[in-house]
């Protein structure tokens, strides 16, 4: 039977791969998958900007698309709230622009897959292979 490392995290044998930290892999899953929701809705918002544009240039009329358009195509209805002030706030979200929150909502999700998987560390400095350049003084000095 045959072992092989492979990285420092896992080790192939002759039945396939065994993982060692799986909780660094599980990290950077989360990570990645966070980044990756993160950047679909960041792409669709910037594709909503893209459609509004492309009827601004058909029609030379800017159709503003709110995101409470998302809410009634969706069959959901605003949010209702017993105090007043979160009614104000959930009415002025669901009048923003669908652009907008659709590519907030992108970069808060990926910022926080990022956050939530950090140690806490920072990142250690980049080792270099080169020497440090040595400064030599050219000026000659004479023995007076």
């Amino acid at each position: 039977m045959h072992i092989f490392q492979i990285g420092s995290d896992c080790t192939m044998n002759g039945n396939g791969f065994v993982l060692r930290s799986i909780h660094r892999i599980r990290k950077m899953l989360i990570r990645d998958g966070m980044s990756f929701v993160g950047i679909c809705f960041s792409v669709a918002g910037l594709s909503v900007l893209g459609y509004q544009c492309l009827l601004w240039i058909k029609h030379g009329l800017w159709s503003p698309l709110a995101f409470r358009l998302v809410l009634e195509l969706t069959g959901a209805r605003e949010p209702l709230f017993a105090w007043q002030s979160a009614e104000k706030m959930s009415a002025w979200i669901c009048d923003l622009p669908l652009s907008g929150v659709l590519f907030a909502v992108g970069l808060v999700v990926a910022t926080f897959g990022v956050v939530i998987t950090a140690d806490g560390r920072a990142p250690e400095p980049a080792q270099s292979n080169r020497e440090a350049p040595v400064l030599a003084d050219h000026r000659e000095t004479h023995p007076s």
